[in-house]
């Protein structure tokens, strides 16, 4: 249920899978979206040995290098904002997964870059507006995303995080 804005296209953009429900984005996401996208002057950057300890993060706001998130980290202990920055690899792909975070809305992701986002198995609120955001064959994704592109392979479970309906994402 629902209303899904973007635009349908691919090689099956021709056939209303949707019902009818796509709608196209309100002209004033970008200005909400470029606010949202920087990190607050309070977030912590998170340095290399940050990643080597075991224990989840607090609460709070974070900046991570996309090269060394591990998402199951964060959101377990209440409401958290994650802004990724790009990192210095070649490579043209953040592969990203948290299948254990229950609530969807203890995580959001804020990302400026342009590189390919992999969601296999995450529960969290996703900004990612020039992305392209891949859910890969066997994927599950409970929460919500705005990007660029969102393509799903096959086989893949889309839901929504109900308790975000009364939270301030």
């Amino acid at each position: 249920e629902g209303t899904i804005f973007g635009k349908v296209d691919g090689d099956r953009g021709h056939v209303d899978v949707f019902g009818g429900k796509v709608k196209p984005l309100p002209a004033d996401v970008n200005s909400y979206l470029d606010i949202r996208l920087e990190a607050p002057p309070n977030a912590v950057r998170l340095s290399k040995e940050a990643y080597e300890q075991y224990e989840d993060f607090a609460p709070g706001d974070y900046i991570v290098d996309a090269s060394r998130v591990n998402l199951s980290r964060f959101g377990k202990k209440g409401p958290t904002m994650v802004f990724l920055t790009d990192d210095s690899s070649k490579d043209n792909a953040i592969e990203l997964g948290n299948h254990d975070l229950k609530k969807a809305a203890d995580l959001q992701l804020f990302y400026n870059g342009s590189k390919r986002l992999l969601l296999r198995d995450v529960n969290a609120v996703v900004v990612a507006p020039n992305a392209k955001v891949e859910f890969p064959h066997n994927a599950s994704f409970c929460g919500a995303v705005v990007a660029n592109r969102i393509l799903g392979e096959s086989n893949n479970t889309y839901s929504f995080d109900v308790q975000m309906l009364n939270s301030a994402v």
